[in-house]
């Protein structure tokens, strides 16, 4: 069985073709920068096919991407299929699944009508906050916590589901900055505070 795994974004498009019962991965990628200077980025997992990293593609949307990742995985000569037909099943995220979402679900008529009233909801959720307090930058990005049952079923841990939290983990481990994350009455807190650049001397000095 074949599943094409697909994640999009606002300019992005991550892609990965599996096997779900025995997790074996053919190719896998990213499109990135959609409706700028598109970059598409494409890795077989088959001998004796070659990757393509961060080619220039024209993708002024999202169409553009999703076609030039089929192209790539029925390509004749680099490809890991050798039709569509190949292809059984086609999954895709939601951004904000709610208490309704728990795992993954086939797609039918009730499934589409429950997933277009989450996305109503999903934007207001998310907060995020910049400031300056001394000599920081402090970023604090917020949104609801899980319930327990659903973060039981997915066997993910509390603190691990804050949307954009590696983002702020990285940017504070990249810069040297401090990182808190906080679970309290229903919502998921992460803070960075990043030391302001005419400071760093001083404490390297000291």
């Amino acid at each position: 069985m074949k599943v094409l795994v697909i994640n999009a974004g606002s300019s992005s498009l991550k892609y990965q073709l599996m096997d779900p019962e025995t997790g074996k991965v053919f190719a896998k990628g990213l499109c990135e920068r959609i409706g700028l200077d598109g970059k598409f980025t494409y890795k077989p997992q088959v001998e004796g096919k070659e990757t393509i990293k961060a080619a220039d593609v024209a993708m002024p949307t999202h169409s553009e991407a999703i076609q030039t990742v089929l192209n790539a995985l029925v390509d004749p000569q680099n490809g890991v299929i050798s039709s569509m037909k190949e292809i059984d099943a086609v999954g895709h995220r939601v951004v904000h699944g709610g208490e309704t979402f728990a795992s993954s679900v086939l797609i039918n008529d009730e499934v589409l009508k429950a997933v277009e009233a989450c996305g109503q909801v999903a934007s207001p959720f998310i907060r995020l906050e910049a400031g300056l307090r001394k000599d920081y930058l402090v970023v604090t990005e917020t949104n609801p916590a899980p319930a327990d049952d659903t973060r039981k079923k997915r066997r993910i841990p509390q603190l691990e589901r804050g949307i954009g939290l590696h983002i702020l983990t990285d940017l504070a481990g990249r810069y040297h900055g401090s990182c808190t994350q906080e679970v309290r009455d229903g919502q998921f807190t992460v803070s960075i505070a990043l030391q302001l650049p005419e400071n760093q001397g001083e404490t390297e000095e000291a």
